[in-house]
């Protein structure tokens, strides 16, 4: 018997697992397998000795699942168009504090913000936008002054993880945008504990 197993086919048949199984123990668990470079389709090789060791050795854990958050359109209390507005960009300005955060996938602004019913299921937008966390909320304004609250939830459970209350003065409103925005992604980088 040859030392060498020259496709994926002919290590997944030394494993006794399908191709797709031990293609996905070489990207999750360090399957010893490697590339050769050229030709149409890419080759690989690995060795039984490196295969024999891996199995003893008991192959790592599979990696946790990344974190994914998605972030909803904040909804409009007050009613009047320059408040959703304001929600839209303090909600894209959310996503775009959020996507420099290691570790953490934030879901696109046009995939998260076609769920904007209210009354959806977070376990239902959870599932259909992939995301384990949803980041939800409100804007409210009364006279000079705006009300920014915000939650995230877990699509799992359905419970509440973190939740604040921003209170602004209405003077530069994408100061007090980017200011809540970078706040929040603070917040949740500490309450998920990533990066």
């Amino acid at each position: 018997m040859p030392e060498r197993l020259a496709s994926w086919k002919e290590i997944a048949a030394y494993l006794g697992r399908e191709v797709r199984t031990a293609q996905r123990w070489a990207a999750e668990r360090r399957l010893p397998v490697h590339h050769l470079p050229g030709g149409v389709r890419p080759r690989v090789f690995s060795t039984r000795p490196e295969l024999d060791a891996w199995l003893q050795a008991g192959s790592p854990p599979d990696r946790p699942a990344p974190v994914s958050v998605a972030v909803l359109p904040f909804l409009n209390l007050t009613g009047g168009p320059d408040d959703q507005y304001f929600g839209d960009g303090l909600a894209e300005d959310l996503i775009n504090a959020l996507v420099r955060v290691p570790g953490l996938r934030v879901i696109a602004r046009t995939s998260s913000f076609v769920f904007t019913d209210r009354g959806r299921d977070v376990h239902e937008s959870g599932r259909r936008l992939g995301a384990t966390w949803l980041i939800e909320g409100s804007v409210r304004r009364a006279r000079k002054r705006v009300r920014v609250s915000a939650q995230l939830v877990n699509t799992r459970d359905g419970f509440h993880a973190w939740s604040e209350c921003f209170d602004r003065q209405l003077t530069d409103l994408l100061e007090i945008q980017n200011d809540i925005a970078r706040a929040i992604a603070s917040a949740l980088q500490v309450t998920l504990e990533i990066g």
